[in-house]
């Protein structure tokens, strides 16, 4: 019995003395690690930011925005997608990669999609313009760039906006647009990006018996009605909630990128290892 209780204590002390050297050795790891770590999820942090910020103000990103990465068949190479392709993320836990690559992914498809909701509304928009037999129309640029009415109009205020704001509001679009409600002296300057302008001076549309405001609702109307709308819409509020979480998530993994359950658990994995 003795020497039973002998064995199981050797046994013990031996097994105790391994995972105290185990846990060192990835302690002292996590350290040398630490700073690499630290630069990445900042980085990775402040692009998510950015994309999050752009989806909610109406300049949604999309692939095109990056850089191409690759010889044979250059892709646009986003922050996550481009890095883990060229290998500079492998630092990070696969599991994390796969999150992060599906919210960035989802991120910038739901951009090129709502761009090209956004350029069938341009077209439209311009189309209803002509419609109206309204006179001073500029369009410049093939198409790119739109003025209606008269410039030399003292004393009045442009309201600058996305245009896409119009259909996926925000709250500056909405308070603009709840001013307007009150003033006729205002015009409006709607911008997408790649350069796309359309500016409706103050007064422009009277002769066609409309407001500016009635006509941008209008838009609205036509745009909430195309199928493709409130199905964008609800992604778009879905991504938004989904990057907010994981900038969170990014904060905090820079704050401590090596949480005491993480270390645990890669000590675990390594004992089975060893």
């Amino acid at each position: 019995m003795q020497f039973d209780s002998a064995i199981i204590g050797l046994a013990s002390g031996i097994l105790g003395s391994i995972l105290t050297l185990i846990v060192g050795i990835r302690v002292g790891k996590n350290q040398v690690d630490r700073p690499e770590l630290q630069k990445t999820y900042i980085s990775l942090r402040q692009h998510f930011q950015k994309m999050l910020t752009n989806l909610e103000e109406g300049f949604p990103s999309v692939w095109s925005d990056f850089k191409k990465w690759g010889k044979l068949d250059p892709k646009p190479s986003p922050s996550v997608f481009g890095g883990r392709e060229e290998g500079k993320l492998l630092i990070l836990q696969e599991s994390l990669l796969d999150e992060l690559e599906a919210i960035e992914k989802e991120a910038l498809d739901l951009g090129g999609e709502m761009h090209r909701l956004g350029d069938s509304m341009w077209g439209y928009a311009s189309g209803e313009i002509r419609k109206m037999g309204i006179q001073n129309i500029s369009i410049i640029n093939n198409g790119e760039y739109v003025q209606v009415g008269p410039k030399n109009i003292p004393s009045h205020q442009m309201f600058e906006f996305p245009f896409l704001a119009l259909f996926f509001k925000n709250e500056q679009s909405a308070e603009l647009l709840d001013s307007m409600k009150f003033r006729d002296d205002v015009g409006v300057h709607l911008a997408m990006k790649y350069s796309k302008n359309f500016e409706i001076f103050p007064k422009a549309l009277d002769s066609a018996g409309i407001s500016i405001l009635g006509f941008l609702k209008k838009l609205m109307q036509f745009a909430e009605a195309q199928s493709k709308y409130p199905i964008l819409a609800e992604r778009k509020l879905k991504n938004e909630l989904q990057i907010a979480q994981v900038i969170r998530k990014l904060e905090g993994l820079a704050r401590d990128p090596h949480p005491l359950w993480e270390t645990i658990k890669l000590s675990a994995i390594d004992v089975f290892r060893s």
